[in-house]
């Protein structure tokens, strides 16, 4: 999901690693480039194809307030994916998230869409 791009840098640097190990060798970064705190260009672009293949599993648009939590999580992972594209992946020196105002903005507003 998109908390192993937002976490990488710490989960490497406890010890854990939540990608696809053949994701990690198909562009040839090994666990210390992880732990950098600037990610080499193929280690991005391996954080971009994990991500382009977790937008190909979306989920059907259904609507009803029984859906609604589901499509709120999902909408707030969708923002939070897309500022990690807009800041290039850059997750090894910051952990990039969503402010407050805009977290519930964007749950409120998926809620209402839901209804």
């Amino acid at each position: 999901s998109v908390e192993i791009i937002r976490d990488l840098a710490r989960d490497v640097r406890q010890g854990r690693l939540y990608l696809p190990l053949d994701l990690l060798h198909a562009h040839a970064i090994t666990l210390d480039a992880l732990r950098e705190r600037t990610l080499s260009a193929s280690a991005r672009d391996a954080l971009a194809a994990f991500a382009e293949n977790l937008c190909a599993d979306e989920l059907p648009s259904p609507q009803g307030t029984a859906w609604r939590p589901l499509l709120v999580s999902s909408t707030l992972h969708r923002r939070l994916l897309d500022r990690i594209r807009r800041d290039h992946y850059d997750v090894g020196a910051r952990r990039i998230e969503l402010g407050v105002f805009e977290k519930s903005w964007t749950a409120w507003r998926a809620a209402r869409r839901a209804a």
